[in-house]
């Protein structure tokens, strides 16, 4: 984790790589009566691929709304016109989705010879309720557990796999992690945080990355979950520091109070959804981000002290610039108050007086990871 900070390293991080990332698209079976829709993001040898992707799945269509039925003051005129473009729009539709399911049919025909090229067959998981006759488990091909995942990752709520900053059960979780025990992280965006959180808490996995975190949602305070993380959890917040839903100051009081250890990726003007930046600074600075937490997913051993980062994109350039992993900064001191309080006697003889009191100061203290989680002497 050192090498993040070098500038060498820095320059290398920010070229875009050679081979680009492919995904194969499956499904996995959560329940008996749920199936989930998941994407393998991975990077192929160094060679091209035979046949290429064939890209996003098409687009499907909206039908027209039905046509409106009479209102008073309708002539048969204008309705006769509104009949006329209602039917010009089912006649467009029509031809539109006869084109749909056109490419639909061409895409899972692409899909599939795709996947023959590399060798690998569409993901079915083994139905825990169906009975076998010769007793024998049932073999499945998974190019998911070929390929050995590191991380599973899940989107934020009122979203997809395809939103472009990349909610789910945490049964979804548990499932995956079951099937393909190389998942050593879960991450997630937001709500697929907290999913995250609460599914870690009943699953072999030790470390989370949250890529933004909901600490608190209207009047609601959502952070019970971090709490629960036990002293052998690593966490790894990637969240701006103009993020309303986790101001810096209630991040900074709850990563303390976390037994897990945890460590932190300031993104600099980042808000919850980035709103504020621009699309070229989306594209440099969360690529850098992802990569930095890749690293740090993959790192053996981490570092308990310097567990704080910042991240932001260049005024002048728009490329990612990132400081490489640092001690916190120590908290502001607070100095002793003293308070003197003078009473009024009124018409009362000697009735008046005064006391004073002092609060003591409160010194500055480096909040960190070094002996979280310790047992209390």
């Amino acid at each position: 984790m050192d090498v993040i900070g070098i500038p060498e390293v820095q320059e290398l991080m920010r070229i875009p790589p050679i081979v680009p990332v492919e995904r194969i698209d499956s499904t996995v079976r959560t329940s008996s009566n749920n199936t989930t829709y998941c994407r393998l993001d991975y990077t192929p040898k160094l060679r091209p691929p035979v046949v290429p992707h064939p890209g996003s799945y098409p687009t499907p269509l909206t039908p027209p709304r039905p046509l409106p039925p009479r209102k008073r003051g309708d002539t048969p005129k204008s309705r006769q016109l509104l009949k006329k473009h209602y039917n010009t729009k089912v006649v467009k539709y029509n031809i539109a989705l006869k084109k749909y399911d056109e490419e639909t049919a061409e895409w899972h025909g692409n899909h599939e010879k795709y996947l023959d090229a590399l060798d690998v067959n569409e993901l079915v998981c083994k139905n825990e309720d169906s009975d076998s006759n010769d007793g024998e488990e049932e073999s499945q091909d998974d190019p998911i557990a070929a390929a050995q995942p590191l991380v599973v990752f899940t989107h934020g709520r009122n979203s997809t796999l395809d939103n472009t900053h990349i909610t789910a059960f945490c049964q979804v979780f548990r499932t995956l992690v079951n099937n393909y025990p190389s998942i050593k992280v879960f991450a997630g965006r937001s709500a697929g945080a907290r999913n995250a959180a609460k599914a870690s808490i009943h699953a072999p996995v030790k470390r989370l990355i949250f890529f933004t975190y909901a600490l608190v949602r209207d009047l609601e305070y959502r952070y019970a979950d971090l709490l629960a993380l036990g002293p052998d959890i690593e966490v790894l917040f990637i969240v701006g520091d103009g993020d309303p839903l986790a101001v810096e100051t209630h991040l900074r009081e709850v990563r303390n109070r976390m037994r897990a250890k945890s460590w932190w990726i300031k993104l600099i003007k980042g808000n919850h959804s980035f709103n504020s930046w621009s699309a070229e600074e989306v594209e440099n600075t969360l690529d850098i981000a992802g990569q930095i937490a890749a690293i740090w997913a993959k790192t053996e051993t981490l570092d308990p002290d310097l567990s704080e980062m910042k991240l932001q994109a260049s005024f002048d350039t728009g490329k990612a610039e990132w400081t490489g992993w640092q001690v916190p900064e120590p908290e502001t001191p607070v100095p002793e108050t003293s308070f003197k309080v003078q009473v009024e006697g009124g018409t009362i003889p000697n009735g008046g007086g005064s006391f004073q009191f002092s609060l003591p100061g409160v010194p500055a203290k480096r909040k960190g990871n070094r002996g979280r989680g310790a047992p209390k002497k």
